[in-house]
């Protein structure tokens, strides 16, 4: 790779990626071949472009007196040391702007699983991280009648975060969850800095006519480059992929059928039968004393009717 390519890749690190809804418009446009809007009357256009010539000339000749003045400086600065040329730099002369936050975050989990399905949940442990766009980066499961479990270690993008942890509670009982949060935009930004300066340096020595000291400071800054682009590839890692640990643990709950399962499934089932006759009982009594009472009246009004007519 070329000064000028990794100088490109310097500046293109921080790109930020662009949001679903901006995303899916795009896709829409693209899918429709970008159509052209429909063209309506503009009266203003004319003196809007006239306007736009006269700042146009005036920018030209700003940039102009700039470029100059720049031509001077490096002019008066040639052949000066790198660590005065350093100094002499601008305040703004840095390549890194307006950057996104560069957060790394791990998390702990401790998911419980019955026996019979502690491996189930295992497996589903790297299915899940796959279906993130994530990997497994270390594992260890333990199986038998004791001391079952296992621990997994997840890489999962930060977007990916919070839907991976919500799939991987539903492998289980989900015991406990920890978070951590550790700020590493500044010394993203300042090795970002450090390695574009290096890179803008050391293309500015290969220009000029070779000499021992140039030479020197070339390897130099190859060294330094070297160092700076690992650091920051480490801290791109760190921050662009969030760490998930996961502690499996087997729960004292058997879910699979067995004697203990059959005689808790027919308590159950008692249980469950017993409070629907209680309930019945409670409808059913009120009504059937309603129509005792009714029926008794109903024996009672006879009675008097048939003496009346005996009279």
């Amino acid at each position: 790779m070329t000064d000028v390519e990794q100088i490109e890749a310097v500046l293109r690190s921080d790109v930020a990626e662009p949001s679903p809804a901006f995303a899916a418009d795009l896709d829409r446009r693209v899918s429709e071949g970008f159509p052209k809007p429909a063209r309506r009357p503009r009266p203003w256009l004319r003196p809007a472009l006239a306007a736009g010539a006269v700042v146009l000339v005036a920018a030209i000749a700003v940039i102009g007196t700039r470029v100059q003045q720049e031509h001077k400086i490096s002019e008066a600065f040639k052949g000066a040391p790198p660590a005065l040329l350093s100094r002499a730099a601008p305040p703004d002369a840095t390549l890194s702007a307006a950057a996104p936050r560069r957060v790394e975050r791990d998390v702990q989990l401790t998911i419980a699983a019955p026996q019979d399905k502690l491996q189930q949940a295992a497996d589903g442990v790297g299915t899940v991280a796959e279906s993130h766009h994530g990997f497994v980066s270390s594992s260890h499961v333990t199986t038998g009648d004791t001391g079952a479990g296992g621990s997994f270690e997840l890489r999962v993008p930060q977007r990916e975060l919070e839907s991976t942890i919500a799939d991987l509670s539903k492998l289980g009982e989900l015991r406990s969850r920890s978070e951590s949060a550790q700020d590493l935009t500044a010394p993203y930004g300042r090795t970002q800095d450090r390695l574009g300066n290096a890179l803008v340096e050391r293309r500015t020595l290969k220009l000029r006519r070779p000499t021992a000291a140039i030479r020197a400071r070339i390897a130099e800054l190859s060294a330094t480059i070297d160092r700076l682009g690992a650091r920051l590839r480490n801290l791109r890692g760190r921050t662009s992929f969030s760490t998930i640990s996961v502690t499996l643990e087997q729960s004292k709950k058997k879910s699979g059928a067995g004697t203990g399962a059959a005689f808790d499934d027919a308590r159950r089932i008692l249980e469950g039968m017993l409070n629907f006759a209680v309930r019945a009982l409670a409808v059913l009594l009120p009504l059937a004393l309603l129509a005792a009472l009714a029926a008794f009246g109903a024996r009672v009004l006879r009675r008097r009717l048939a003496s009346r007519a005996l009279r």
